[in-house]
């Protein structure tokens, strides 16, 4: 059900898709004399935000461009699926991690719909680095285990060095919390840590001395309103729909899930069963990061808004650990399979209306910089399902070059 909306439409539902698609497209055919990306496009290689640049290019060489796009976006559920087997042998039996299926509709989060495709590819490498660095402080000392946990690390930086910083302090503190006293362990911990920062530097480095567009500065920093920051955090749970509005659907379904989980929290502790300490610490100190920390940074923007998405993870993380017995189960399993299927519907009309723009597409010439004419109107008519008034948007498109348009970084002349 997570694999479906990618692959039965053409155009993903997401909205900065295309130029993260077109930028792997410079990058596999920056030579091929079909194109003319050499003339007029620069390309600066680095070592972040890199993972579906990468992947892409590297399925583009057996398969067309488009297909080689979805291939990669195709790697979130599928890392989704291995933490939740993940889950499943760690727990084992006695505890079935039914609540780890959170992770699914959890995933079709505002980071998905805006098209920030390294950053919604690194949310569940983050959780998959963190259960890894619970093995490596539990396990022993070796040359596997610390190679295993650097190639995660790795894999922090080079998708999106922002996770690797949110990952730091999480390591910090489970070491707090898992602490023990033995020369192993802080041995073990202080590794972790000391490769985590090694690449936080290279991360500085890089971007500090490689050559790349210069963006204006913003002085200072700025934060959000409260009420800002909820509602983008309430995105998830109202159909991506603001305060002002109500995805009716989406707030009883959702609903429905939190009384669930509830429930079953409930029962558990009536049980004596208690949720990992570390889970718990490590969601309130991310809530109390989405409100306290700014929204930019100079030219670095929605700092505290992308901790939404992992918010919604460390949820599902933890939901995982709560058992689910009788109704509860059967009804969680049911919630959950209709909000993907809410999200699949919703996820399929967004890509019909992204597909409305290939008629406009399709009049430029191959290679040509330049619309077919110096000013091109364009007038769109549609009615909304259940309404009779029809509403008309006519778009004038002056001497827009093709470069610009996509937001990409033209050589200067």
């Amino acid at each position: 059900m997570a694999v479906w909306p990618l692959w039965s439409a053409r155009f993903p539902p997401m909205q900065d898709y295309p130029q993260h698609l077109f930028q792997a497209q410079v990058l596999r055919a920056y030579k091929d004399a079909t194109f003319d990306y050499n003339q007029n496009f620069e390309v600066h290689l680095k070592p972040v935000y890199a993972s579906f640049y990468l992947t892409t290019v590297f399925f583009s060489w057996f398969l067309p461009i488009e297909i080689a796009g979805k291939l990669s976006l195709t790697l979130y559920p599928i890392l989704i699926a291995i933490i939740v087997v993940r889950l499943g042998r760690r727990l084992g039996r006695e505890v079935a991690p039914w609540g780890a299926l959170l992770f699914f509709p959890l995933a079709f989060n505002q980071q998905y719909f805006l098209g920030n495709v390294n950053y919604f590819l690194a949310l569940p490498i983050l959780i998959l680095t963190l259960l890894d660095y619970e093995d490596f402080l539990d396990g022993t000392l070796g040359a596997w285990p610390i190679v295993r946990h650097f190639l995660w690390l790795a894999a922090l930086f080079i998708t999106h060095p922002f996770t690797l910083i949110v990952y730091v302090p999480m390591a910090v503190v489970a070491a707090f919390i898992a602490r023990r006293r033995t020369t192993e362990f802080k041995i073990k911990a202080l590794i972790s840590l000391s490769l985590a920062i090694l690449l936080l530097v290279a991360s500085w480095v890089i971007s500090n001395v490689t050559t790349s567009p210069e963006y204006p500065a913003a002085p200072g920093m700025t934060w959000l309103s409260l009420k800002n920051t909820v509602e983008f955090f309430a995105l998830m749970f109202n159909g991506m729909q603001g305060l002002g509005h109500a995805d009716y659907v989406a707030l009883i379904l959702w609903g429905s899930v939190i009384a669930v989980v509830l429930g079953a929290l409930i029962a558990n502790w009536r049980e004596r069963s208690r949720l990992p300490l570390l889970y718990v610490v490590l969601l309130i100190s991310t809530i109390l990061g989405l409100i306290i920390l700014p929204f930019r940074i100079g030219s670095y923007t929605y700092i505290n808004l992308r901790i939404s998405a992992i918010i919604y993870f460390l949820i599902a993380l933890l939901a995982a650990q709560v058992r689910f017995r009788g109704w509860r189960l059967y009804s969680l399993i049911g919630l959950l399979s209709l909000l993907m299927l809410n999200s699949a519907v919703k996820q399929a009309r967004i890509s019909s209306e992204i597909k409305e723009i290939v008629p406009i597409v399709s009049r430029i010439p191959s290679n040509s910089p330049y619309f077919p004419s110096s000013s091109t109107t364009i007038r769109q008519s549609w009615t909304e399902p259940g309404s009779t008034s029809t509403c008309t948007i006519i778009i004038t498109i002056t001497s827009l070059s093709a470069v610009d348009s996509i937001h990409t970084y033209p050589k200067r002349r």
